[in-house]
């Protein structure tokens, strides 16, 4: 059984250099391509309804209000698009951490006053 630092190093020497694309090529599937352009068009479609429901709302909307009314569905189509176009697990990662991150603090942020 090799110790923990020839195994660090065994998975260090594996490791793609920084800056240099994945040495795999793949291609998207029809269904991908497809599933992808569906749900950005839903994306869109969801953002001009809720463009014209802002619009159209008699209430005052705060800016926190409104940067949640748009944040939540904007992560969530991101993280949806980026399992439906089928990008692996090592592309999305560090994207999820991201978009997790930005939904941590839509819902972690309140207003002073409450």
């Amino acid at each position: 059984m090799p110790n923990r630092i020839e195994l660090s190093f065994f998975l260090l020497s594996q490791a793609t250099p920084l800056g240099q694309p994945p040495t795999e090529s793949r291609s998207w599937t029809n269904v991908e391509v497809w599933l992808a352009i569906a749900l950005l068009a839903f994306g869109i479609t969801l953002f001009v309804f809720q463009h014209l429901h802002l619009k159209s709302s008699k209430a005052e909307w705060t800016s926190e209000a409104t940067i949640r009314f748009f944040g939540f569905p904007l992560v969530i189509i991101a993280a949806l698009f980026l399992i439906v176009a089928g990008y692996s697990d090592q592309q999305v990662a560090p994207v999820f951490g991201l978009l997790g991150a930005i939904a941590g603090y839509l819902f972690g942020k309140t207003s002073s006053g409450s």
